[in-house]
């Protein structure tokens, strides 16, 4: 390893890594972690997945989230809560900030959407840093000074120069890395099966090589996209593993630090693209792609990026 992405990785708080486990994370990767991000346990309305909210429906789930949100606090790294989920009431966002504002817990950072944020900032004052939720979907467009950080990933993966031009604007980036969210998507307003809808829609248009070319970053991409930063102390990267066990986020923060050969692990299985795309119905398809048309696709994404042209479907 080196320090190149030193303090860079924000990854998310599973309930499916144990305790142990997560010691484990700190012990390997601790020199690039910037801190860990979660939803609170105080119902199933703030949880987008209802696989957490289920979980969060045993009290000794409960009581590991605490465990591990402790952990962290105590080895120093960033607590982010977010609020990210649709169509709350003004006793729930209440709830939330008054959860964030119990300086027991050492939350530093909130992630919300753009309609939450008065509610959050008048009630919990303690809060230093708030971050532009990936779900408000970043177009370009003004927001609120209070977001100091906006959340993107789709073609901000290759696109540099839009990451300059923001941080040039005095934002943070945090970058989303294995998603593989479309770039045409509308909103996850609009629920996983419009998700669903699109991603096969542009599979039909465009092939799946085309698509997973697009909506994924590999590590030498990722260095090569951070060569391009010109205030890089201004960019974190955001690991997408919420739902995942222990030896998923150990290999995809080992892929993205190590700057790990992706042709000799992709020899071995097709399931090690899952580590750079999390779309279900991306997923669906890794028997198909074919490594080398990736890496065409990719390479002319990378003269994209580079003349400054936009980065979409039909540019590739």
């Amino acid at each position: 390893m080196t320090s190149r992405f030193k303090n860079k990785f924000s990854i998310g708080l599973s309930l499916g890594i144990e305790i142990d486990e997560y010691k484990r994370i700190i012990d390997k990767y601790g020199d690039y972690i910037y801190g860990i991000y979660f939803s609170p346990p105080l119902g199933p309305q703030f949880h987008s997945r209802r696989s957490i909210a289920i979980q969060f429906c045993d009290d000794n789930i409960v009581k590991k989230f605490y465990k591990i949100l402790e952990l962290f606090r105590d080895n120093g790294f960033i607590l982010d809560a977010d609020l990210n989920v649709y169509s709350l009431n003004e006793d729930d966002i209440y709830l939330f900030a008054e959860f964030c504002k119990n300086d027991s817990y050492g939350i530093t950072e909130v992630t919300a959407l753009k309609e939450y944020l008065y509610i959050i900032s008048d009630v919990a004052d303690n809060i230093k840093m708030y971050n532009y939720s990936f779900n408000n979907f970043y177009h370009g467009e003004n927001i609120d000074e209070k977001f100091e950080t906006i959340v993107v990933g789709r073609e901000f993966c290759h696109d540099f120069n839009c990451i300059n031009r923001v941080i040039e604007n005095g934002k943070r980036i945090k970058l989303l890395l294995n998603n593989g969210c479309s770039l045409n998507c509308g909103t996850c307003r609009l629920g996983s099966g419009q998700c669903k809808r699109v991603i096969e829609k542009n599979i039909e248009l465009y092939g799946i090589d085309k698509i997973f070319a697009l909506q994924t970053i590999f590590p030498y991409e990722l260095n090569l996209l951070y060569d391009d930063i010109k205030n890089r102390e201004r960019l974190i990267f955001k690991i997408s593993n919420r739902t995942s066990a222990y030896r998923y986020l150990d290999k995809c923060l080992a892929a993205y630090t190590n700057n790990v050969d992706i042709e000799q692990c992709i020899k071995e299985s097709k399931q090690y693209y899952s580590l750079f795309s999390r779309a279900a119905q991306i997923t669906h398809h890794f028997e198909e792609i074919d490594y080398k048309k990736v890496i065409e696709y990719k390479e002319k994404i990378r003269k994209l990026a580079i003349s400054g042209k936009n980065i979409t479907y039909d540019s590739v």
